[in-house]
C-alpha cells in the first residue's frame, strides 16, 4: 500500500464524524439562514371550494393582488381542490370526506381568511354558520350591487362578472366569502376593492 493511500485511510477512520457533523452543520445553518432572508409573510388565505381556477385566473387572484400592494416579501396561499358535496358517490366520498376535514382544520386554525365557491357550497357554508356577514363591511357601492345575504349572520360577494373575473369562463356563479374567524380582515377589505375597483 502507498503512504497517500494510508493518509486517506487514517484520516478517514479518525475524522469521518467530525467531517460528517461540520456538512450537516453547514446544511443547517445554509438552509436557516435561506429561510429567513427569502420567507414571505401569507397576508390572505384563499380557499378554492368546488372551483377549479385556470393558471391565468389563480395569478389574478394571488401574484397580481400582491403586485397592486407593492410589497416584495408576501404572499397569498391558495387552498385548491377542495371538494363538498351534500350527497358524494361512493367514488366521490373519500375526496370529500378528506376536504371537509382539510377545511374544517384550516378554519380552526384561523389559515382560511375567504373561500371561492360555487351555488352548491355556498349552502354547506351558510348551513354551518362560517360566512361573516357583509352588509356593514365595506362602503364600496361596486361591492354593495353584488352582496347576496343569505341569512341573518352571513352574507356572499358575487365575483363571477367582477372586472378582473369577467374574462375567463365559469360555469355557473362565482362567490366570496369572508370566514368568520379569518385573521386578516384589512387585506380582506384590500382584496374586495382589488377584485371591485
Amino acid at each position: 500500500m502507498s503512504v497517500e493511500f494510508n493518509k486517506l485511510r487514517y484520516f478517514y477512520d479518525y475524522y469521518k464524524f467530525h467531517v460528517l457533523a461540520i456538512i450537516l452543520l453547514l446544511y443547517f445553518v445554509i438552509n436557516i439562514t435561506h429561510g429567513l432572508l427569502f420567507r414571505k409573510d401569507i397576508i390572505l388565505n384563499i380557499g378554492l371550494v368546488n372551483v377549479n381556477l385556470s393558471d391565468q385566473a389563480s395569478l389574478v387572484i394571488s401574484d397580481n393582488f400582491i403586485t397592486t400592494l407593492t410589497i416584495d416579501d408576501a404572499k397569498v396561499q391558495l387552498y385548491d381542490n377542495l371538494y363538498i358535496k351534500n350527497n358524494p358517490t361512493q367514488e366521490e366520498y373519500e375526496i370529500t370526506y378528506a376536504s371537509h376535514l382539510k377545511l374544517l382544520a384550516t378554519i380552526n386554525a384561523q389559515q382560511l381568511d375567504i373561500v371561492i365557491m360555487d351555488d352548491s357550497s355556498l349552502n354547506y357554508f351558510s348551513e354551518n354558520d362560517f360566512l361573516y356577514s357583509l352588509d356593514e363591511l365595506s362602503s364600496n357601492s361596486s361591492l354593495q350591487n353584488h352582496l347576496l345575504t343569505i341569512d341573518d349572520t352571513s352574507s356572499v360577494i358575487e365575483i363571477t362578472n367582477s372586472p378582473l373575473m369577467s374574462k375567463f369562463n365559469f360555469n355557473g356563479n362565482l362567490y366570496l366569502g369572508i370566514i368568520k374567524n379569518c385573521s386578516n380582515k384589512d387585506t380582506v377589505l384590500t382584496f374586495l376593492n382589488y377584485l371591485y375597483p
